[in-house]
């Protein structure tokens, strides 16, 4: 089975900068400065579940993780082409998904992004 990815390069390209404004800078320079902190946080809540991540399990997601990580998009750039699910998933995959993530949407810990709407903050925890 050979995987195709949906990816064009130019479109990326054309919308998305090379370089951060000083505020984007400054957060991922500090993201980059706490990322030992919170990924031993986030290693150490993970190894008291003795099991696969689910629903079933009381996993809570350390506190000290960010929430937003910033794309910086070019000044006047056609977000229209950018697609929202960069990759097709089967329906047990999403069901699989929706379980996991619609309690955290219920708490407030992520955020739904409008359909049509793009997101300038991506989850790469999420990204399978």
């Amino acid at each position: 089975m050979e995987f195709t990815a949906e990816f064009d390069e130019r479109k990326f390209g054309d919308v998305v900068s090379g370089s951060w404004d000083e505020d984007t800078a400054a957060f991922v320079d500090g993201l980059r400065q706490r990322s030992q902190d919170m990924y031993r946080e986030l290693l150490s809540a993970i190894s008291m579940v003795p099991f696969i991540l689910s629903t079933k399990n009381n996993f809570a997601i350390p506190s000290s993780m960010p929430a937003e990580m910033p794309i910086p998009f070019k000044v006047n750039a056609d977000l229209s082409t950018l697609k929202q699910q960069p990759y097709s998933l089967s329906e047990r995959d999403l069901a699989t998904i929706d379980d996991i993530l619609n309690p955290l949407r219920v708490a407030g810990v992520v955020e739904e992004v409008p359909l049509g709407q793009p997101s300038i903050v991506a989850s790469p925890a999420f990204v399978v």
